[in-house]
């Protein structure tokens, strides 16, 4: 049995059955509930049980450890630190003891790390599997970039979540276990009154931990939306800069920022408060110990040396319940975040999509009987009782008005939803009985806005082919005439291309094979005679590793500089912290002072005072209650920080020149936004605390040990400077392994962002193996990346541990031959051990915020150069607004691309004058489009000026501009949102009339008014719930209530039906009557009467005139291409 169906059986079966995908509805209570999720991630951790093997072997062996060190501690203890003789045979044995342990941890952290990402990258692929064979209603109901949410950010958590429990809870399990069976035998008064106390901690906890996991899906549903959002943007870049409508997305993505904003200070405020109450807790039990302490030792019950080692073992017993108390919050907050993931696995979307198993004998007969559908969306009965039969080889052609129907049937045909009743048949077969793979290869799909996935050419039209062979591929090519313009490509059929951006609908087309969108040159091709297309590759492969505005690669004090720059800006939201900070370390500083005293006082065995005690424990209550304090505000002012640079990052993004969009997939982007701002944000503030505490620590602390012995002191300070050099190395070294990883993990977004938005071409194909192989591919370079990165991480840990080992060793062997010869007693000794741990701890942590620096810098580097760059000041350095009436001057303008710097536009000239229309024909590929591209500033002339009015282009205000001058785009792109904000998209300043005007000039006013929710209608992501007709009259709608003076159409009405085409086309020529219009038109019918129609040819206008002149001219192109239209519709 599969791994998935391991699964499946497990989530389905065993344990009943989980919520399908996408709801949210719980048959049981609540705490069955969190119970059977925590038997799924341990079941979905047992299908990678031969990995964790040896791993659990280790720490199986580091346990048995824990259980004797107690022990040998205690000899080692009484050795050296007693009054009378003392040997160091003991401290050796215990030295041994613990290098062993160290030796035990780096390796099983090294092979553990290996194990976990490996079960990260697994669980990674099959969730994708899980979601890609989903029905098409999943993907209706769920924006591409929340999906990507899921895979890049929670697969970790989920595989990481069982072997760090079972890691954590074995180890202080081992560690209590250890440290009671010794404490009994010191004080079993004491050992009662710690045990006695611990539950009422742990239901404080279970409280916390509820709160947390309802938290955790908060945020995980919060962070999806703000990923959807964003992903909408960067895909639909270019319908916002058509409309300057970047201030409309800022707005959209503010809203949702601010609601995870509002939902993680609620976490925030919950783990700071969980925090405080279990310290508090705590430090109440320490206080007891300390009290009952003092009495057992009035009642010479325990003596001071038994009780100084009462409380040694005490403080790492509380360390090691503490953590195992918050297991269980933190697990709570696993199920939190693991829970929509858990839900789609517990789905089985395979065994519907490959229920068919048939493998009929196909001829081509279609039989549709009594067949109705209702959309799940919004359960809007489409088909009513329909029948039709399609003859074998016969041409059927469906025609009708928008949304009645056509875009369903071939839904249903292509199965991407299944009838509410009646069936189809494929010669007689019900189609659902036939096998998945095999029926879409016997039933192909182009459709009208084909989607184009990564790759190279030959890798396109193979896609979801895995039988092909490379003359299946030359002789597509050839019938589709995709063999004419890639025979002039230096890579030919192995070009990669980032992005296609000379390519015209016709060249998508000719690859994707659809005659109604071809030029006249290629409208003879087959419908049937070809598959695939060219999309972007993955442009952190293609870009350079330095690919800044700047010439210069920014060094690491440069990067650090400018993160210290970002967090200045917030400094007002975090002077609180900083201020409690402050006084915390005020604390630290006098801690080890009165800590010293309370010693004296409470351990020796002479007369002993609780009045020093009482004062550290106040001090100790008082830095409790700062800690917690200053940890809520900082946290707050992290999140803060955090919100504010996504929004800034975003509005950068969205600013930038649209080849920056060419280079960069939406996926990438949004990865960026997710997980990189939050770390940048985090680091300076985390550092600052870190040195700031770690600092006084060391410093109060290393007066103290000064005052026990200089010459043991000495020893510290020369050990530190070694072991500073090793977290230098590896600290360069985790940097580059984390730009690595972050290009590595943008890739893997990429592939699942392009592939769930296209799940409609994937099905359409049976491609979802080939996805798969894509997927699985990235995934795995993620796997070798991160592995140098566990290496790293486990060989650092090791030899930093290592070295303050040997300083230990040393302390102990210079500390016995100091008592030798009389020059530290033995109370002074024990004293200097217990503030080394506590110096050593401190400095650990400040040696290795280098490393951990560098890995942010490698984390944010991609951030920090978007912000570096300053697009909106090019974009919004236009300041003027000059009167607008219509009139386009081009003058000698030369263009070429900066992916490939192909020339693409050739000292082109067009004139045209306010009020005229005017129509670009011309073959695919020669410039009509770079021209519209140009004319929208989506990219700037190589040479020459485009004029509007006698006004250069680049000097008219951003937004003024898009108001005088609207694009209708061949494939429109329409946001989530409903029709109504759609419609008014980016015109901030439209009325309920001006939208309800420019709806019925465009014809949508005629289907709205049949909706249940009419112009509140919610339109889906790229306005999936709207047929292909509709969303281009919503489009056109969108262009007209600006009242522009320029009306550019992209073939606009290409995917109208007859009467709507005609409807639109009146109202088009009755609204435009004082406009210029600029018309692109491969039916070369719909431009006939246009005032004139320029020939573009080769990056130039090769003729121009009206259609009676053009016509004139037998041997120019404009001849030959209405010939060949009108033989090929003939």
């Amino acid at each position: 049995m599969r791994q998935e169906e391991h699964v499946r059986s497990w989530c389905n079966g065993q344990h009943g059955c989980l919520p399908s995908a996408g709801t949210d509805s719980c048959t049981e209570n609540e705490e069955s509930e969190n119970f059977k999720l925590f038997k799924t991630l341990f079941h979905l951790h047992s299908k990678h049980w031969t990995s964790f093997r040896f791993p659990y072997f280790l720490l199986a062996c580091e346990c048995v450890c824990s259980i004797y060190e107690p022990a040998m501690f205690k000899q080692m203890n009484k050795d050296m630190f007693g009054d009378g003789p003392h040997v160091i045979s003991s401290c050796s044995k215990w030295q041994s003891l613990r290098l062993f342990l160290i030796i035990l941890t780096s390796i099983r952290q090294h092979y553990m790390g290996l194990a976990k990402l490996r079960a990260t990258v697994d669980l990674r692929n099959l969730v994708y599997e899980n979601i890609l064979e989903q029905p098409i209603s999943f993907f209706d109901q769920n924006q591409s970039g929340e999906l990507s949410t899921l895979l890049a950010s929670n697969c970790g958590t989920i595989a990481s979540y069982t072997p760090d429990l079972i890691a954590s809870v074995a180890k202080d399990i081992f560690f209590v276990v250890g440290d009671v069976m010794y404490v009994v035998n010191l004080s079993w008064q004491l050992t009662l009154l710690v045990l006695v106390s611990a539950p009422v901690i742990g239901l404080v906890t279970i409280h916390f931990g509820d709160k947390k996991r309802m938290l955790s899906e908060e945020i995980v549903a919060s962070e999806a939306r703000c990923n959807g959002t964003s992903g909408e943007a960067f895909s639909g870049a270019r319908t916002i800069r058509s409309m300057a409508a970047e201030s409309n997305e800022l707005r959209k993505y503010y809203l949702v920022n601010e609601e995870n904003y509002s939902i993680r200070s609620k976490d925030v405020g919950s783990d700071s408060t969980h925090g405080f109450l279990v310290d508090f807790a705590w430090r109440l039990i320490s206080w007891g110990v300390y009290v009952c302490g003092h009495y057992l030792r009035e009642c010479n019950i325990m003596d001071g040396q038994g009780l100084s080692v009462f409380v040694v073992y005490h403080c790492r017993s509380l360390g090691a319940l503490t953590r195992l108390i918050k297991t269980y919050s933190d697990g709570m907050k696993t199920i939190g975040k693991s829970k929509k993931v858990l839900e789609i696995l517990s789905s089985n979307p395979k065994s519907q999509l490959n229920s068919g198993i048939e493998t009929p004998n196909v001829v081509g007969g279609i039989t549709i009987e009594n067949v109705d559908f209702a959309y799940e969306i919004n359960g809007k009965r489409i088909l009513k009782s329909l029948n039709l039969s399609i003859a074998p080889g016969q041409t059927v052609a469906l025609v009708g008005p928008s949304g009645h129907g056509k875009s369903t049937i071939v839904s249903l045909l292509q199965r991407f939803y299944a009838p509410t009743s009646g069936r189809i048949l494929l010669d007689q077969t019900p189609i659902v009985n036939i096998d998945h793979k095999f029926y879409h290869s016997k039933v192909a799909l182009v459709g009208q806005e084909p989607v184009l996935f990564s790759g190279t050419i030959r890798e396109n039209i193979l896609y979801g082919y895995d039988e092909g062979t490379e003359a299946d591929m030359i002789r597509v090519a050839r019938m589709a005439n995709v063999d004419e313009f890639v025979s002039k490509m230096t890579g030919g059929y192995d070009t990669v291309i980032v992005w296609w951006p000379e390519a015209e609908g016709g060249y998508r087309q000719s690859v994707g094979s659809q005659s109604s969108d071809l030029d006249p040159r290629r409208g003879h091709v087959c419908p049937g005679c070809g598959i695939g297309g060219v999309g972007s590759a993955s442009s952190w492969q293609m870009l350079r590793r330095d690919d800044r505005i700047e010439n210069e690669e920014p060094g690491s004090f440069a990067l650090f500089r400018t993160i210290f720059n970002i967090h200045i800006k917030h400094w007002n939201a975090f002077r609180l912290p900083y201020l409690l900070l402050a006084a915390e370390c005020v604390c630290f500083l006098y801690e080890p002072i009165l800590y010293k005293r309370m010693q004296s006082d409470m351990f020796r065995d002479g007369p002993h005072d609780l009045s020093s005690c009482v004062k550290w424990q106040l001090v100790r209550l008082v830095t409790i209650i700062l800690l917690s304090t200053k940890e809520y505000y900082m946290g707050l002012a992290k999140l803060r920080a955090t919100v504010d640079l996504r929004n800034s990052v975003h509005e950068n993004i969205l600013h930038q020149p649209i080849s920056f969009f060419d280079q960069n997939q939406s996926g990438e982007l949004s990865t960026l936004l997710s997980s990189n701002c939050g770390t940048i944000a985090s680091y300076t503030p985390e550092l600052i605390a870190s040195v700031a505490t770690d600092v006084f620590m060391v410093i109060g602390d290393g007066m103290l040990l000064l005052t026990c012995s200089w010459q043991l002191t000495l020893t510290i300070l020369l050990s530190a400077p070694a072991i500073s050099f090793v977290s230098i190395y590896f600290g360069n070294e985790r940097k580059m392994i984390s730009e690595e990883t972050v290009a590595s993990d943008s890739r893997c977004s990429g592939i699942t962002g392009e592939a769930f938005s296209g799940a409609r071409t994937i099905r359409s194909m049976a491609a979802e193996s080939n996805e798969l192989r894509r997927y699985n591919l990235v995934n795995e370079e993620y796997y070798n990346i991160r592995s140098k990165d566990v290496g790293s991480d486990s060989s650092h840990g090791f030899l930093v541990n290592f070295g303050w080992r040997l300083d230990s060793l040393l302390i102990y062997w210079y500390g016995h031959y100091l008592r030798k010869y009389n020059r530290l007693d033995g109370q002074e000794f024990h004293t200097f051990v217990i503030y080394h741990f506590r110096a050593i701890y401190a400095l650990t942590r400040l040696i290795k915020l280098h490393s951990e620096g560098m890995k942010t810098i490698g984390k944010s580097k991609k951030v920090l150069d978007l912000l570096s760059s300053d697009p909106k000041s090019k974009l919004l350095s236009g300041t003027e607004k000059p009167s607008v009436i219509g009139g386009i001057t081009i003058e000698d303008v030369d263009f070429a691309y900066e992916i490939d710097g192909k020339r693409i536009l050739k000292s082109l000239n067009l004139s045209i004058a306010p009020g005229q229309t005017v129509a670009l024909v011309g073959p695919s590929g020669h410039g009509k489009s770079t021209l519209v591209s140009l004319l929208q500033r989506f990219y700037a002339p190589s040479s020459g000026r485009i004029l509007l009015d006698g006004t250069p282009i680049e000097n008219i205000d951003h937004k003024f501009y898009h108001s005088k001058v609207a694009l209708v785009a061949q494939e429109p792109v329409l946001f989530s949102g409903t029709i109504r904000e759609n419609i008014l998209y980016g015109y901030d300043e439209g009325s309920e009339e001006d939208m309800m005007r420019v709806a019925r000039m465009a014809n949508v006013d005629e289907f709205v008014s049949k909706m249940a929710d009419g112009y509140d209608t919610v339109c889906g992501e790229r306005g999936v719930r709207l047929s292909g007709g509709q969303k281009q009259r919503v489009a056109i709608a969108r262009a007209l209530v600006r009242n522009p003076q320029v009306l550019i159409l992209d073939e606009a009405t290409s995917a109208l039906d007859v009467e709507s085409e005609a409807l639109v086309q009146e109202a088009l020529s009755r609204c435009s009557q004082d406009m210029t219009v600029l018309v692109i038109a491969h039916r070369l019918s719909t431009v006939r009467n246009a005032d004139k129609i320029a020939v573009i040819e080769n990056g130039s206008v090769s003729a121009q005139g009206t259609h009676e002149e053009l016509m004139e001219d037998s041997e120019g192109t404009y001849f030959k291409l209405v010939t060949r239209q009108s033989n090929v519709i003939g």
